[in-house]
C-alpha cells in the first residue's frame, strides 16, 4: 500500500514549503495521482454551440489535498460564471474555499464554436484535471438578407453591403456556418453581375459582404442567399437590388 504524504503536513521540523509537491514515501520520485487532489466530478459536457446554454461543473477536492485552497478554472469552449450570475465572467476564474470548503461550483456556458475536442481544467498548486466538452452545431431556424441599399447608382460606383442575419429561438447560431449569396439577372443589362457567386461564414449569427456595380449595366438583381438549418438543408432568402 502506498502511503502520500503532504510535505507542507510535516511540520517546520521537516520543511518550510507553501508549493511542494505530493511524494510518495514508497518512491519519493512519484507524485501523488491527481485524482488525490482535484477531480472534477460532472458529468460529461455535451451542450449545443450557441453562447447560452450551460451546465453547472463541480470541482472536487481529493483526500490529499488541504482545505481553505483556491481551486483554477479555465476552459477553450466556452465561458464561466458564478452558479446564479448572470454574466460570464470569462475563460477563466478563481474559486476560493473556505474553512472545511471542499469542493468550488460554477457554470459553464458555451461557446459559439462547434468543438469535439474542447476543455475544461480544474487545477489547485501544480495539479490539474482535465474534463472533455463537444459542443454540437447549433443551426439557425430563421434567417433575413438585408441591404444597406435597395438602389444602387452605378454611374458614380456606388456600393450596398449585403448583410445575412440568423436567428435561433434559444441562444445564437454557431460561427462557421457557411452561407452561399448568388445573383441572378431579371432584367436590364447586368449580366456581368451574375458571376457573383461568394461564400459567407456566420459569426455571432451575422455574415456581410459588399455588393459593387460591374461596368454601367443597369436593371434588377435578386440576390439569394442559402443559409444551412440542419445537415444537407438549407433555408432560403432573397432581395432585389436596381443597378440604375
Amino acid at each position: 500500500m502506498k502511503i502520500y504524504l503532504y510535505p507542507r503536513l510535516l511540520g517546520l521540523g521537516m520543511m518550510l514549503c507553501q508549493s511542494c509537491t505530493l511524494l510518495s514515501l514508497d518512491d519519493p520520485t512519484q507524485p501523488v495521482p491527481t485524482e488525490e487532489v482535484i477531480r472534477l466530478t460532472s458529468p460529461a459536457i455535451v451542450l449545443p454551440a450557441d453562447g447560452v446554454s450551460s451546465t453547472v461543473i463541480t470541482a472536487q477536492l481529493g483526500e490529499q489535498a488541504d482545505d481553505n485552497q483556491r481551486i483554477q478554472l479555465s476552459t477553450d469552449a466556452g465561458k464561466l460564471r458564478e452558479i446564479n450570475g448572470t454574466d460570464p465572467s470569462g475563460s477563466e476564474m478563481a474559486i476560493e474555499l473556505g474553512a472545511g470548503g471542499r469542493e468550488a461550483k460554477a457554470r459553464f456556458v458555451a461557446g459559439l464554436t462547434p468543438t469535439t475536442d474542447g476543455n475544461l481544467v480544474a487545477a489547485v498548486d501544480d495539479f490539474s484535471t482535465t474534463q472533455s466538452v463537444v459542443l454540437t452545431t447549433a443551426y439557425p431556424e430563421n434567417a433575413s438578407l438585408q441591404p444597406d441599399a435597395f438602389q444602387v447608382d452605378v454611374t458614380v460606383s456606388g456600393t450596398t453591403n449585403l448583410k445575412v442575419s440568423a436567428f435561433r429561438s434559444l441562444g445564437t447560431p454557431s460561427d462557421g456556418l457557411r452561407v452561399r449569396i448568388a445573383a441572378l439577372p431579371q432584367d436590364g443589362s447586368v449580366s456581368a453581375q451574375a458571376k457573383f457567386d461568394e461564400f459567407l461564414e456566420l459569426s455571432n449569427g451575422e455574415a456581410q459582404t459588399q455588393i459593387s456595380p460591374i461596368g454601367s449595366g443597369t436593371g434588377t438583381l435578386v440576390f439569394s442567399a442559402a443559409i444551412p438549418i440542419g445537415v444537407g438543408d438549407s433555408l432560403r432568402k432573397t432581395v432585389a437590388i436596381n443597378f440604375q
